[in-house]
């Protein structure tokens, strides 16, 4: 988002438009506070934005700037508007010639993480409403968190689906039994056979919900190898929201590789709770086991890693 002062933002009635979208903003609020990023160096407020990737949507550009930006690993965002910032000429939106054009999202983080890199930019919680003077750039943040405030306020937010997201983390988990290299396979309560992973929680990196993750499926502490980093995504059926509608639960799986000692394998301890059945089995027969192409995938290349990289 522009930061120079003569910023003009004009927020439009719908967002069916047909100049290219270029950027995307999003309002966030977390446990009924909202959510803004503050840097040490620069005064003032800014929101969430970024420029949309050529191989990305716009919510998957939402949601990757939350996540790099404030650590956000779960919630869900709704589309509100389009809007467009003219800068550098001293004149309302769209008579000068830098006119970009973006899409206005407001997301409602259900899980907070931990931000995965150091950045002068610090995620904020406010409790209220914070005058347009308080922000970064004013002329642009003002206009977009006023349309926020009256689209929540109309209650648009019951009415439309919203784009659910989270994140799960885990890791290829295994151990070189006699000379054979091992697999934990683990048969969730849904049948689908994989790996250790799961939910990230408020507060955790994704090497803290990887550790979680194996400790509390397998009773193991292995040591986790974050050289290697997997992820890719799916989607399943979400949870009922309260206008009785389901939507797509969008999903990130990140996977590391985790290795332990042979004289840990007596310590395995399977979380009957949530599963149904495991194996610990050699690659060819791990491969065989694996109901679904990605975890294939992941496996395959976590194999060949461990194969290159391992002493």
């Amino acid at each position: 988002m522009a930061s120079v002062a003569n910023t003009f933002c004009t927020v439009y009635k719908d967002s069916i438009f047909t100049h290219e979208i270029k950027y995307i903003t999003t309002a966030v609020r977390y446990r009924g506070k909202w959510l803004f990023l503050k840097s040490d160096n620069v005064p003032g407020y800014r929101m969430i934005s970024g420029a949309i990737k050529r191989s990305e949507t716009p919510e998957l550009t939402v949601r990757r700037e939350l996540y790099n930006k404030a650590g956000i690993v779960a919630g869900r965002i709704y589309e509100v508007a389009t809007y467009s910032l003219s800068t550098g000429y001293g004149k309302p939106c769209g008579t000068g010639r830098n006119v970009s054009y973006g899409k206005l999202y407001y997301t409602e983080c259900v899980c907070l993480g931990k931000m995965p890199h150091e950045s002068s930019q610090k995620a904020e919680l406010i409790e209220g409403d914070i005058a347009d003077s308080h922000f970064t750039n004013p002329n642009a943040c003002g206009p977009l968190m006023r349309k926020i405030k009256s689209w929540l306020a109309s209650g648009e937010e019951e009415k439309i689906m919203p784009f659910t997201f989270e994140k799960l983390c885990g890791a290829v988990t295994y151990c070189n039994d006699n000379g054979v290299r091992k697999y934990i396979l683990i048969k969730n309560l849904s049948g689908h056979i994989g790996f250790p992973k799961g939910h990230a929680e408020s507060g955790e990196s994704e090497l803290d919900t990887a550790k979680r993750e194996v400790f509390e499926e397998t009773g193991l502490k292995p040591q986790i190898m974050t050289e290697f980093r997997h992820c890719f995504g799916y989607a399943a059926p979400g949870m009922m929201l309260s206008n009785n509608r389901k939507p797509l639960l969008h999903k990130t799986a990140v996977y590391f590789i985790a290795n332990f000692p042979t004289e840990d394998i007596p310590n395995i301890k399977i979380q009957e709770e949530e599963v149904l059945n495991w194996w610990f089995v050699p690659y060819q027969e791990a491969i065989r086991l694996l109901n679904k192409n990605t975890d294939r995938r992941l496996l395959e290349l976590a194999n060949r890693w461990i194969e290159q990289n391992q002493k």
